[in-house]
């Protein structure tokens, strides 16, 4: 008998104590899951809190690229007031370019003499630093195109090189 008691007082014991280690792997699960979920929830609230905080300063970057094109367009405007006067026979366009963080015009000028030959300068500026960044010249006279460009120390024959060398400046 003391066999038997002892057979199944072991027996109990193995039994109790794999129900031990089986509720401990249980309640381990739990709580892994559990904090997995806390987890998750905490990493979708920092996402958020990162949208919006991408979304405020892309909306603040924004706000400050248009304030420096407006600052653009009036150096502009008074930098051409102060190279070519009154004179109407130009146009221009500028742009602030965020990549380069620098602010350029285009001044076309257009000349048409008496007896309608005329010509094409175009002339690409930095308003703010007083700069030439390179000329355009087209002459029609005697019927033919004659197109002499340069654009920093990169020369152009044509105008469709000079435009895709100033895009850059011009665009982004």
């Amino acid at each position: 008998m003391i066999n038997i008691f002892a057979r199944s007082k072991s027996r109990i014991f193995c039994l109790s104590r794999g129900f031990i280690a089986c509720s401990t792997c249980c309640l381990f699960l739990l709580t892994l899951t559990c904090c997995t979920n806390e987890k998750d929830k905490k990493i979708e609230e920092l996402t958020k809190k990162v949208e919006e905080l991408t979304k405020t300063k892309n909306d603040n970057n924004k706000l400050v690229v248009m304030q420096l094109q407006e600052r653009c367009s009036k150096e502009s405007d008074k930098f051409i007031t102060k190279e070519y006067g009154n004179i109407e026979m130009y146009t221009s366009r500028n742009h602030y370019n965020n990549r380069l963080n620098k602010c350029f015009v285009l001044v076309s000028f257009y000349n048409n003499n008496i007896s309608n030959i005329g010509g094409l300068q175009e002339t690409l500026y930095d308003p703010f630093e007083n700069r030439k960044y390179g000329d355009l010249f087209i002459d029609h006279a005697d019927g033919l195109s004659k197109v002499t460009c340069i654009l920093l120390d990169t020369h152009c024959k044509s105008y469709d090189e000079w435009k895709s060398l100033v895009k850059p400046y011009m665009e982004e």
